[in-house]
């Protein structure tokens, strides 16, 4: 018994040493744990109103740390004394107290954590004690009241987004002890006028003063040796900055946007950066990291840089982002030249120079050119950017295929495109080739004032957010071989009211629409329509009517945008026999028509006053045509008749410029049809996909012009046999449209010469000039892939046969018996090995550097050099205003490979330019 008494009273003593445990205690507003026989405050009174001196004592326990989350969303809190007691502010702590204007930190806190006065929004006054040696992440966020903040110097980091969005913030001391800046740790504080980055600084955070628009003057220590992504960008205020020798690493887009800029300085002290007339490189000017945003007037690439702008790089089936946006945000940069070293133009390389008017390549760059300022690939193919700047109406080249759609290799990098005409405010209208196949993403995205848009055939899709942003397209008509249309494409368009889909329902993305008042019509005949598409109604385009088991069209819904309208052959399983009277009527937007086949009445005034109609096709069983049926049609001038003349009633064609055109084996058609002229079209032809071939040549003309459209369609091919033994031809003129020559196209044709081929040529068949005896210079235009057996054989004058582009596939024997040299550019590929009978020439001629041009007896002259005997033809002119380009001399340079040329007719001219070139 005596021992159990002993044993009490010690469990007793050590319960009464044990700590209280943490369970949450109440005193007042007060909610708070012990532990340590310390105090936390975990939670206050929320609805508590004014200003509040914090306890230094709870439950008879000193408060050492206000706990995360203890005052949040306290909004009728208005001031905050925080006691000397207190060591460490947690979390969140006062997070959301929108009313708080005021903070007093005791002078023993060391700690403030994450988030602690996270979106304080009326806090303008706050000090940081002495002890505090870190700032936590998003500690002061959003507290855009705050004027200045003075930081003690024993604080060594800055956490993300500490004060980020603090917009007053207008004073800043970063103490010597600082050793790093976080991610977007002064975002958006778009007062902060200055900023001094202490010595002891290593690293600068991405976004660390991300649209600091304010900030004048930034001085960067020198043992920072890392400048994050994005770290001053938008700096709108900023003129200049120093790199200092420390620093070794650059991120993308580190001074991109910051249009004040004028001169970003690097040492030659710097082992891996330089500078050149304050435009910013890698060390030995390989890679253009930044040009200032400041940067007036025009600019040439050094031909030392390799890659411009964001792209990416593969190494061991990996893909990684590299590059920098070297000319992003360059609003007052005119115009750029591009020299021959750039092999990678990364994505968005120009976004944002809202002056560039012209983006310029040296013909020597082997991987992109550019045409009226215009930027391509090489081989015209893909159109990868349109200058900003750029004003008025545009018209794609007909070689090009994909609209800002592409990717782009060289080496281990990788580029791509999009964005071809991205924030083009100015473009008002855009001209698209039956060529294009792709329009990509981003392609019009932003082009305000583009009002009209005609989409070809070809295109089978329009990529995400395309159209996004065309506030002033009214209409858009998507053409039937279109199967996909990306998210969000024409989002914005704000006036957008009605799209117009010529076949079935594409496949679409999310919000195609999104913010438009668009109606979608479609066209009767096409059954798989339901009645919303893409979350906008939809609606038949054509009126119609059934009646005795015919379709009678009265008229169209809406107005059709300028595309070329072809009326459907049948509608609900019956035949379109007749256009009633008036039915298009007035229709001014109408450009184009076909009649299907199955129509033989065209009712009185069908088609009066279209006064945009430029071509009609008529249907072949066409019986009858009414009275004013296309009466007052001041633009059409073809008419294409596709079978026998029909019967005609008044003035069917009165007022129009009409001509009529028929196809050979139809009669009734004398020389004049309707009052109007008549025209034996002098081919046999076909049209598939919307394209025309030529497939005989009916007429016996010795020189023939090709039309570049017949039926409103392009000639996009000349047939097999084609003009074959067309003995008397002597000339043919082939329209630009034209892609594909088929076989024996104009075999044996013995009088041709001086044929002129088209840029958009891919194809020429086997045996197509074979027999062309009179041909004595050719030249091939860059897209030619396919050269076919026998192409020019038995070309017995053929001298010369220039290849604009890399070397084809040539078939066997493709210049047989024809005493021919094949020259190439420099530059081109694929020309580097003889084989099948052709050993390829360098046409190289250049100004000899050793020999400047000069006067000389009061001519001016020149020396060119390059390859041993080959032909050039030296053109000049009197201005470079409206150049007129007459040939001077047609001429060889010698077996050493020189020509010494003197104009003696310049001394007489007041000012005189030259160009060579190849003879043709």
């Amino acid at each position: 018994m005596p021992a159990k008494t002993r044993i009490i009273p010690a469990l007793l003593l050590a319960a009464m040493l044990l700590p209280i445990s943490a369970r949450a205690l109440i005193d007042g507003d007060y909610t708070y744990t012990v532990a340590d026989n310390k105090a936390t405050i975990t939670d206050f009174n929320f609805s508590y109103f004014g200003a509040l001196s914090i306890t230094n004592q709870l439950g008879g326990y000193p408060v050492t740390s206000i706990g995360d989350w203890a005052f949040y969303w306290c909004d009728s809190l208005t001031s905050v004394t925080i006691p000397d007691s207190v060591t460490s502010i947690g979390s969140t702590t006062f997070c959301a107290c929108i009313s708080l204007t005021s903070v007093t930190i005791g002078n023993s806190v060391t700690t403030i954590g994450p988030y602690a006065f996270h979106d304080c929004a009326v806090l303008s006054s706050v000090n940081i004690p002495q002890g505090v040696t870190a700032i936590g992440a998003y500690a002061f966020y959003n507290c855009f009241s705050l004027p200045s903040v003075t930081l003690p110097p024993g604080i060594t980091s800055i956490g993300d987004d500490a004060f980020s969005y603090c917009a007053s913030l207008s004073t800043l001391n970063l103490p010597n002890s600082l050793t790093s800046i976080g991610f977007e740790a002064f975002r958006d504080c778009t007062s902060l006028a200055s900023v001094t980055i202490p010595d002891s600084v290593t690293s600068i955070g991405s976004f660390a003063f991300y649209r600091c628009t304010g900030l004048t003057s930034v001085i960067i220590g020198n043992s920072v040796t890392s400048i994050g992504k994005s770290a001053f960008r938008y700096c709108t205020s900023l003129t200049s900055v120093t790199i200092p020798d420390s620093v070794t690493s650059i991120s993308s887009y580190a001074f991109s946007r910051c249009t004040s800029l004028t001169d970003i300085n690097v040492s030659d002290n710097n082992l891996n950066y330089a500078s050149v007339n304050g435009v910013l490189f890698k060390k030995n000017l390989p890679t253009l990291i930044q040009c200032p945003g400041g940067y007036s007037g025009p600019y040439t690439i050094p031909d030392t840089v390799t890659a411009i702008g964001p792209y990416w790089a593969w190494n061991g089936g990996t893909v990684y982002p590299c590059g920098y946006a070297a000319f992003q945000g360059c609003t007052s940069l005119t115009s750029v030249t591009i020299p021959s070293s750039v092999t990678v133009i990364g994505t968005y390389a120009f976004r944002g120079c809202t002056s560039l008017t012209a983006i310029s390549v040296v013909p020597e760059n082997p991987n992109y050119r550019s045409v009226n300022g215009v930027l391509f690939d090489k081989t015209l193919t893909t159109l990868i950017q349109c200058p900003e700047g750029y004003s008025g109406p545009y018209t794609i080249p007909d070689s090009v295929t994909s609209i800002g759609d592409g990717t782009f290799y060289s080496g281990n990098f990788i580029s791509f495109a999009e964005g071809a005409f991205y924030g083009c405010t100015s473009l008002t209208s855009v001209t698209i080739p039956n060529s294009v196949t792709v329009i990509g993403t981003y392609a019009f995205h932003g082009c305000t004032s583009l009002t009209s848009v005609t989409i070809p055939d070809s295109v089978s899709s329009i990529g995400s957010y395309a159209f996004e942003g065309c506030t002033s397209l009214t209409s858009v008509t998507i053409p039937g071989r279109v199967t996909s249309i990306g998210g969000e494409a024409f989002a914005r368009c704000l006036v957008l009211t009605s799209a117009i889909f010529t076949g079935p329902a594409p496949a679409s993305g999310a919000n195609v629409f999104q913010s438009t008042q668009a109606t979608v019509y479609y066209f009767p005949d096409i059954a798989d329509w339901s009645d919303v598409y893409a979350g906008r109604p939809t609606k038949p385009l054509i009126k119609y009517e059934q009646s005795g088991g015919a379709i009678a069209i009265n008229g169209i819904e809406t107005v059709f945008p300028g595309n070329h309208l072809s009326l459907p052959s049948s509608i609900e399983g019956y035949p379109v026999t007749s256009i009633s009277d008036t039915a298009f009527y007035g229709a001014t937007n109408l450009h184009t028509v076909t009649i299907p086949d199955s129509v033989t009445t065209i009712g009185t005034a069908a088609f009066a006053g279209c006064s945009a109609l430029h071509t009609a096709v008529l249907s072949s069983s066409l019986a009858e045509i009414g009275d004013w049926a296309f009466y007052g049609c001041a633009s059409l001038t073809k008419v294409y008749g596709r079978g026998d003349a029909p019967s005609y009633g008044a003035s069917v064609f009165g007022e129009t410029p009409a001509t009529i055109y028929y196809r050979p084996g139809y009669t009734g058609w004398a020389t004049t049809y309707a009052g109007r002229p008549t025209v034996l079209i002098p081919f046999d032809y076909t049209t598939e996909r919307d394209n025309v071939t030529i497939n005989t040549y009916v007429g016996t003309d010795a020189h023939v012009e090709i039309p570049l459209s017949i039926e409103g369609k392009p000639v996009t091919a000349i047939g097999d046999s084609a003009f074959e033994d067309c003995t008397f031809l002597e000339s043919v003129s082939i329209p630009g449209t034209v892609q594909v020559i088929g076989e024996a196209a104009f075999y044996n044709c013995p009088l041709l010469s001086g044929l002129i081929l088209p840029d958009a040529l891919r194809e020429i068949g086997a045996w197509a000039f074979a027999g062309c005896s009179s041909l004595s210079v050719m030249t091939l235009p860059h897209l030619i892939d396919s050269i076919g057996d026998y192409t020019f054989s038995f070309c017995t004058s053929l001298a010369s046969v220039f290849f604009t582009g890399d070397a084809p596939t040539i078939g066997d024997e493709a210049f047989a018996y024809t005493p021919t040299t094949i020259y190439h550019l420099p530059g081109a590929t694929g020309w580097d090995t003889s084989g099948n009978g052709i050993t390829p020439v360098s046409w190289n001629p250049a100004i000899s550097p050793a020999s400047p041009p000069r006067f000389t007896s009061g001519a001016f002259g020149f020396t060119l050099t390059g390859s041993a005997n080959i032909p050039v033809r030296i053109q000049a002119c009197d201005s470079l205003a409206s150049p007129s380009w007459s040939t001077v001399t047609d001429t060889n340079l010698n077996a050493s490979g020189t020509l010494d040329f003197s104009d003696p007719d310049s001394s007489s001219r007041p000012s005189r330019f030259y160009r060579f070139t190849f003879p043709q």
